[in-house]
């Protein structure tokens, strides 16, 4: 049963029609699959020989989409020309990182890019039973409104440590931060319009981005008082989480202010706490406290 993280059975059929004969055009002058007649039986060869052809169309002469579009030896139709003429935008991947599965695709982190791709008839999160991260070798293809990929993939037997896996995962979250998840071919190259202060939030989220993007926090806390500002906030709730427990230990209750990392004001409402606070910091200074509620 297709799911919404590959293609449905109707498109899968296109698929492999069109990648077989396409392979079978360049098996003529390759001669790598001896007797595959018909387009059908293409996936019936070794895997080998198939990516031979794969790999000499994508790697080495993409110009073969070129010839078989123009003399259409199978008589496609034009919107099945326009499907192979976007696959001459091919990604041919070593080493993308698989590192997180959604509902509707997979995750794969290619250089300085994330990529959402579908699986085919088997997602890859039933492929890798949801595990994450992996590392594959792959060819990213445009399939009308989605990306795909090829069909032969190759994975590494690589295992991550925590602090791989958490380095991994925090530099592919920077990249679609700042550019976007790319599902098309045709908005690789789209930028996010991200600001200073939401870049910092999210380098400060977690301990293993404050480690990863340190220097980064450095640099955007010092660049203006609004993000000093910002890293005040960030660093009174990451410190709020301790204060927060010890509170709750001694059966404390009431509103609390947190500047970076200590209690400066208290109230048994939040206007009282408000109104505490005005007393002690200016009110340009209110946007950087922490308000824990208990």
């Amino acid at each position: 049963m297709n799911t919404k993280d590959t293609l449905s059975e109707k498109e899968l059929e296109q698929f492999y029609r069109l990648k077989h004969s396409l392979y079978l055009f360049a098996n003529k002058n390759l001669n790598v699959l001896k007797h595959t007649k018909d387009w059908q039986d293409v996936g019936n060869d070794s895997l080998e020989k198939i990516m031979k052809i794969r790999n000499h169309i994508f790697l080495k002469e993409i110009s073969i989409i070129d010839n078989y579009i123009q003399l259409n030896p199978d008589n496609l139709i034009q919107e099945e020309l326009e499907i192979l003429k976007n696959w001459k935008k091919a990604i041919p991947c070593e080493k993308a990182i698989l590192f997180k599965h959604t509902n509707e695709h997979s995750l794969f982190l290619v250089k300085n890019n994330v990529y959402a791709i579908k699986g085919l008839m088997d997602s890859f999160k039933e492929i890798f039973d949801n595990y994450t991260p992996v590392f594959i070798d792959l060819t990213i293809l445009p399939f009308k409104n989605k990306l795909v990929h090829e069909g032969l993939f190759v994975p590494y037997n690589i295992s991550f440590g925590k602090s791989m896996k958490d380095g991994l995962i925090a530099e592919a979250e920077e990249i679609i931060i700042k550019k976007g998840i790319i599902n098309s071919l045709d908005n690789e190259n789209n930028q996010e319009n991200v600001s200073d202060e939401d870049l910092l939030r999210f380098y400060m989220k977690s301990e293993a981005n404050q480690d990863k993007f340190f220097e980064k926090i450095e640099y955007l806390k010092n660049k203006s008082d609004e993000l000093k500002a910002t890293y005040n906030y960030e660093m009174g709730r990451i410190n709020a989480r301790h204060i927060k427990k010890q509170l709750k230990n001694e059966s404390i209750k009431g509103y609390f202010g947190v500047l970076f990392s200590q209690i400066i004001a208290s109230g048994s409402t939040k206007k009282e706490l408000e109104n505490n606070l005005q007393k002690i910091i200016s009110k340009e200074r209110e946007k950087e406290i922490y308000i824990i509620k208990l």
